[in-house]
Parts: C-alpha cells; sequence; structure tokens
C-alpha cells in the first residue's frame, strides 16, 4: 500500500510546473511566532519551495538550520541563508557544508551555539493526512532523527511544533501508518496552514 501510494505522489507533484512556495511568513496558527530555532528543508525537484520561509526567519533572528546525510543520519546545520553556500549530497539534495556550525545532534568541541526553543520543525513527505501522518521516501531519515530528537527533548515537546510541509494536492484523507510513525502537528501549503486533530 506505501509502495502504491508513494508512486502515485511521485507521479502527481511530478506534474507541478514552476516553483511554488510556502508562505512567507510566521504564521501563528501553525507556527509560533516567538519561535528561537527552525529546522527546515531545502526543497528538491518538484518539493514545495521553503527558501522564503527560511529568509523570513532569518531576517526575525530566527536561527535556522537545514540537514545534512551523514550515514544513515540527518545532522542539522546551521546557515544565514537560503542561497548558500551548498554542497551537494549523495542523494543530490543541497546541504550545508561540514564546516558549518552544527546545531544537532550536539557538536561536542563547538561551545558557539546551542539549541533554543521554542524550536519548530519543517519536514518534507511524499503525502500526508488531515490528521499529521506522513508518508516518507522509505529510507526513514526523518522517521529516525524525529523519534531521537523527541527522545531527548522529552521535556521540551510542547515547546517543539512539527510541521508538514507540501503543496495542497499531497494531502490525502489517509496514509498507513506503523507503530513507529511520528505524526506531525499541523501541515503548512502553499494555500493554508491545517492544525491536525
Amino acid at each position: 500500500m506505501k509502495d502504491e501510494l508513494r508512486k502515485a505522489m511521485k507521479q502527481r507533484i511530478g506534474s507541478i510546473s514552476g516553483p511554488v512556495y510556502l508562505p512567507v511568513g510566521i504564521l501563528e496558527e501553525c507556527l509560533q511566532s516567538n519561535i528561537r530555532t527552525l529546522f527546515a528543508f531545502l526543497s528538491h525537484g518538484h518539493e514545495i519551495g521553503t527558501e522564503p520561509l527560511i529568509d523570513n526567519a532569518l531576517a526575525r533572528g530566527i536561527t535556522v538550520a537545514v540537514p545534512r546525510v551523514t550515514g544513515d543520519d540527518l545532522a542539522f546545520y546551521q546557515i544565514s541563508s537560503s542561497t548558500g553556500p551548498f554542497e551537494t549530497g549523495a542523494f543530490g539534495i543541497r546541504e550545508p557544508p561540514r564546516t558549518a556550525n552544527r546545531l544537532y545532534p550536539a557538536d561536542p568541541d563547538s561551545k558557539r551555539i546551542r539549541l533554543e526553543f521554542p524550536l519548530t520543525i519543517v519536514i518534507p513527505a511524499l503525502a500526508f493526512s488531515p490528521q499529521g501522518d506522513r508518508l516518507g521516501r522509505g529510507a526513514g531519515f526523518y522517521d529516525r532523527f524525529l523519534s531521537r530528537f523527541l527522545n531527548e527533548h522529552r521535556d521540551k515537546r510542547s515547546q517543539t511544533t512539527l510541521v508538514g510541509a507540501c503543496h495542497s494536492c499531497q494531502i490525502v484523507p489517509t496514509v498507513p501508518v506503523e507503530s513507529h510513525d511520528i505524526p506531525v502537528d499541523c501541515l503548512l501549503t502553499e494555500k493554508s496552514c491545517i492544525v491536525c486533530v
């Protein structure tokens, strides 16, 4: 069932022409206006564009970090612009250079930056349900990251918002889930913000 839905969603988003971006600004019902840290992703292929959201957060003095693949896991490195400098990672996705400041997991050799809350994590997927369930690409990078991060910062869960970012056409009635899947708190599309229930 997951494979069939992945195939269908890849075809659906593959038909989107031209860049489509998330709305600029922090939407109060979705993203806490007082956030101190934003974990975002750098859009790839036909994914919804995150650049205006990143630039808006940076202009507001919010610390922004994006992922770099390290083995089977994601590490989040601080950036100062949505335009780079970046490197091309193993999957052809833009990544911050290894020399950037690593926010998560904490870098024991760097005392220059630390994770501050409230924190928002913007998460990509092939499909989301209105309940917040997500269908990733199948490699499990975000599943492992979210499980580890939320476990390490379980006392900060009320100050952590998980935001699914996608085109509105990627929201489907249901997504197959397993016991380890972690739902998002809300969905942000080019058209609206949906609080998941």
